[in-house]
């Protein structure tokens, strides 16, 4: 086992350590956790430049990534195939129409996962801040959607 930098030097260090077999193919598997370093959609680096060198990988396709990267996306699909998520709103001031949205709200990054930039609001005369933030700090949209209660569970899955 070998921890690699997901980096410009990560396919010379893979053939390093997983030189290939005969036949020229990759005599292993990466176990992909990478996290990105920079840029919009930062997730998918590791895995592209795998993928182009042929090496075998964990997780999921760049294209898999880069589309679940937008929740607002993965919100819509998700509800196409019957599922319930909560309502939202995408917001760029957050003087926008809420609609039929309850309070209280999460509000969060389009783009981000886990709860990095979350924030609840509980009244409506705080949501345009919190939108501002999320434009401000993250670049980036604002996913404005309603609160549920209870506990949130992330699952790996291999």
């Amino acid at each position: 086992t070998v921890v690699c930098e997901g980096d410009k030097g990560l396919l010379a260090s893979l053939e390093r350590f997983m030189p290939p077999d005969p036949q020229g193919r990759p005599s292993g598997m990466v176990f992909n956790l990478a996290e990105g370093i920079q840029g919009e959609k930062r997730y998918t680096h590791v895995p592209a430049m795998l993928e182009m060198a042929g090496v075998p990988y964990t997780g999921c396709s760049p294209f898999g990534i880069g589309l679940t990267g937008d929740k607002v996306i993965t919100k819509m699909l998700i509800r196409d195939q019957g599922v319930p998520t909560p309502n939202f709103r995408v917001m760029r001031r957050g003087t926008e129409n809420t609609g039929d949205l309850r309070f209280p709200v999460v509000v969060k990054p389009r783009e981000e996962d886990c709860s990095f930039g979350l924030q609840i609001i509980h009244e409506h005369s705080k949501l345009r801040q919190a939108v501002e933030v999320i434009v401000t700090q993250q670049a980036q949209d604002a996913r404005v959607e309603e609160y549920i209660e209870g506990r949130e569970i992330c699952v790996a899955l291999l």
